[in-house]
């Protein structure tokens, strides 16, 4: 049966039930949840505004949560129940496809400044390096039929579908206030977990996996070094699903100077890495010339990176070399 809240006033020892009101419109939902995305959650960030998809049509709000996963924010308003879930499964069809790149012009566009340094400000945290490996739908309502809640539930319990409706009712108390009250029609925890199990996400390797996987390819001995040489000079590390990233103090916060791809390794090219030059100068208080000049090869035909430079360690001794640098600085 369709969701129903109630809100009651202190009155005196009584409590005295509230008189429902009606929202304006939907649309100032719209403008309410784009100035602060923590009526929904306090772990979204929101990155687009009625961003265009290749099929025509535009999703209300785009948001990103902490582990770069992109949640799709789609209201009702003037569209029937059943046309708003279809809407929101045909954007994700979009979402699930679209690139880094197209992620970060969307975001250029409504931040107005690179989506990095806004990430980092709101999760205190930096950017991970793999984004939209996942995605949510959250429907934004005043009210859905039956029907389409039992499709919703259907999507999420079913088919482990990470879809969920976010309901906004409106009262109005005994002095004439207007009160805003939400509720979901599934409790979000239990819907990201059955989306988690079903997909995998957020899986985030061990430091015994990534060893497993360096032997595998030919670079134990180079990948157990340099981890152990790197954990006392760091200020923190963050696994996920195919790195390790070592932090330190910079830029105002705590952020990767270098990570680690154990998969995309081998005895063949070496230890690859994601090495930031300025951010180990800035935090380690060394000439830029002398940390680029301690840092090993790159590899052939690579593309780079849209931040840092991918490295290479061949040897004990290059490692040494990178290692001696950081320890011989002002840090």
């Amino acid at each position: 049966m369709p969701i129903e809240m109630k809100l009651w006033q202190k009155e005196g020892e009584a409590l005295q039930p509230l008189n429902p009101g009606k929202l304006e419109s939907e649309q100032q939902l719209e403008e309410w949840i784009a100035s602060d995305a923590s009526l929904i959650s306090p772990d979204i960030l929101l990155i687009g505004k009625q961003v265009q998809t290749r099929y025509g049509g535009k999703i209300d709000l785009l948001g990103m949560d902490e582990e770069g996963n992109l949640v799709i924010i789609e209201l009702k308003k003037d569209k029937t129940p059943r046309d708003v879930i279809a809407q929101a499964l045909d954007y994700a069809s979009w979402v699930r496809d679209i690139s880094v790149e197209k992620i970060e012009s969307i975001a250029l566009e409504y931040l107005k400044e690179d989506l990095e340094s806004t990430f980092s400000g709101k999760f205190g945290t930096e950017l991970p390096d793999e984004l939209n490996l996942s995605h949510k739908i959250i429907i934004i309502a005043s009210h859905l039929d039956p029907t389409s809640e039992r499709i919703v539930k259907y999507l999420s319990e079913e088919h482990d579908l990470d879809i969920n409706v976010v309901f906004f009712s409106c009262f109005i108390d005994n002095d004439g206030k207007t009160l805003i009250g939400r509720s979901w029609l599934m409790e979000p925890e239990a819907v990201e977990d059955r989306a988690e199990q079903k997909k995998g996400r957020r899986v985030r390797l061990t430091v015994e996996q990534f060893g497993e996987i360096a032997r595998s390819n030919g670079i134990g001995d180079l990948f157990d070094y340099l981890y152990e040489k790197l954990l006392p000079l760091s200020a923190g590390k963050q696994n996920t699903k195919t790195t390790i990233r070592f932090t330190t103090h910079v830029e105002g916060g705590k952020k990767a100077f270098i990570s680690i791809h154990p998969k995309e390794s081998s005895d063949q090219v070496g230890l690859k890495t994601d090495i930031r030059p300025e951010r180990i100068a800035d935090a380690f208080s060394v000439d830029l010339k002398k940390v680029k000049d301690a840092l090993p090869g790159r590899g052939e035909n690579e593309e780079g990176l849209v931040y840092g430079e991918f490295h290479y360690f061949k040897t004990i001794n290059e490692i040494d070399k990178f290692i001696d640098l950081l320890k011989n600085t002002g840090k």
